[in-house]
């Protein structure tokens, strides 16, 4: 039987890599992307792209139609508008997607979980969402899961970390001397590198086991200050300034304390059982080396 067609709705960095994925086995793929210019880069690449604008009330789907195939699987990785506490774009979406789509895997966030004083937390884990972006993830999550039961529709939602690789890393931040907080008193990492995502949405996208809500991250837990000096050091940095916890409060904005400030250790057990293939860097320094600039991976940062 012939694959099944991949629909990526929001095709960023993420999904570029995914798509380059697909490519590279003859899987057909087309991206509904919210911009010209995201829609004309993946034409360049080869990717069929139409631009839908998922802020409008009455979303236009007539120039989406083409990438609605007959047979399809997707992945939605179009972030939420910040507007609302609710998930409107995603809203709008499925008011507009045909039922034949054979399965739906969303792109959640970590987040979700909100702060848990650094314990461990698994997929049974309550949600507690402590911010608004967080809040407008579990309305996406709710909403997928309703959908899909209404038309009894596989699904998977991929909760995921920050998300590193090529183009990624904080060198601009180690540079300017932004100060981290000092490792020992940093809250716990989780961190997925873009490669190994895109491995796993394919995985997700084709395997019948591989579904539910599954938790995603390379299962070390370096915190982001160890992450960040390291950086500095493979990329023959200077390291950036430590300050104490209560320092940084000080002197960070709202939105960077605030993911500062929530901490948690992200159990990925149910994925590593999961998995056909073994994360290409469960060791984040040997993903660090091959995202930065000037290694065979960074050239495709900006493809």
């Amino acid at each position: 039987m012939k694959p099944v067609h991949m629909v990526l709705a929001g095709c960023g960095y993420t999904g570029r890599a995914l798509a380059r994925r697909l490519q590279a086995e003859d899987v057909a793929v087309s991206a509904l992307v919210a911009s010209d210019a995201s829609r004309d880069r993946l034409l360049r690449m080869g990717i069929h792209a139409r631009c839908l604008d998922l802020d409008a009330e009455d979303v236009n789907t007539g120039d989406t139609a083409p990438v609605f195939p007959q047979r399809f699987a997707l992945a939605y990785m179009v972030p939420p508008s910040s507007k609302t506490l609710t998930d409107k774009r995603l809203s709008r979406f499925l008011k507009h997607l045909p039922e034949r789509v054979e399965r739906f895997v969303y792109i959640s966030t970590t987040g979700v979980y909100g702060d848990q004083d650094g314990q461990r937390v698994t997929e049974n884990t309550p949600v507690a969402p402590a911010s608004a972006r967080a809040q407008r993830r579990v309305d996406a999550e709710h909403q997928v899961q309703r959908w899909c039961a209404r038309h009894t529709v596989p699904w998977a939602i991929l909760r995921t970390p920050g998300i590193y690789g090529p183009g990624r890393l904080p060198l601009d931040a180690i540079k300017a001397r932004r100060p981290v907080i000092t490792p020992a008193e940093a809250s716990p990492g989780n961190r997925i590198h873009r490669d190994d995502l895109a491995m796993i949405i394919h995985q997700a996208l084709t395997d019948v086991h591989l579904q539910g809500v599954i938790n995603v991250g390379d299962g070390n837990h370096m915190n982001t200050s160890e992450f960040t000096l390291k950086v500095a050091e493979l990329a023959g940095l200077a390291p950036p300034p430590c300050v104490s916890r209560a320092r940084m409060r000080q002197l960070a904005s709202h939105r960077r304390w605030s993911f500062l400030a929530e901490s948690r250790e992200v159990d990925t057990t149910r994925l590593q059982h999961l998995l056909q293939h073994p994360l290409r860097f469960a060791d984040p320094i040997a993903g660090i080396r091959a995202s930065l600039p000037g290694t065979p991976t960074d050239s495709e940062a900006e493809s």
